[in-house]
């Protein structure tokens, strides 16, 4: 009996010396964890120095300038095709003096002169007939000279 106490008290105490160095064991591998982990974010941020966040800074604007030109170009109105179209049209007895567009309602302005009234009547058909172009505008003042005539006429793209 007393030998079966004394090997029990035996294994009890080289069980909990065993649960102590395992013990011992788990704080040093934290210990170590923990300074290996402060070690590694401390070289990474001395390797992103003000350098990298400088370029950091480019980069993300320079992405942004790209956005912006991105969604500009997709709004963008393709004025190349209608100026086309438009040149095809106008009777070449005119003399245009003046084009312009004004992108908030895709409307283009003409003016010019014209030797004979017929020239801007031919010129207004053809517009009108053209299916891009729409409310096709001459002010009243245009039609009043047969000759020798200062014109404006306006109209919108589609």
């Amino acid at each position: 009996m007393r030998i079966s106490v004394i090997l029990i008290i035996t294994v009890f105490s080289a069980l909990i010396c065993l649960a102590l160095l395992l013990l011992l064991i788990d704080i040093n591998l934290r210990t170590q964890y923990l300074l290996e982990k402060t070690i590694l974010e401390n070289k990474s941020e001395e390797f992103e120095s003000t350098e990298i966040k400088q370029l950091k800074s480019q980069v993300i604007s320079v992405n942004e300038i790209l956005e912006w030109i991105s969604s500009a170009q997709q709004e963008k109105f393709y004025l190349c095709g209608n100026i086309e179209k438009l040149s095809a049209i106008i009777p070449f007895q005119l003399d245009i003096s003046n084009i312009s567009y004004r992108e908030q309602n895709n409307e283009i302005s003409l003016s010019g002169f014209s030797p004979e009234r017929e020239f801007l009547l031919e010129l207004k058909e053809r517009l009108e007939e053209e299916n891009s172009f729409k409310n096709v505008y001459f002010p009243p003042s245009t039609w009043v000279d047969a000759i020798d005539i200062d014109f404006l006429v306006k109209f919108n793209v589609d």
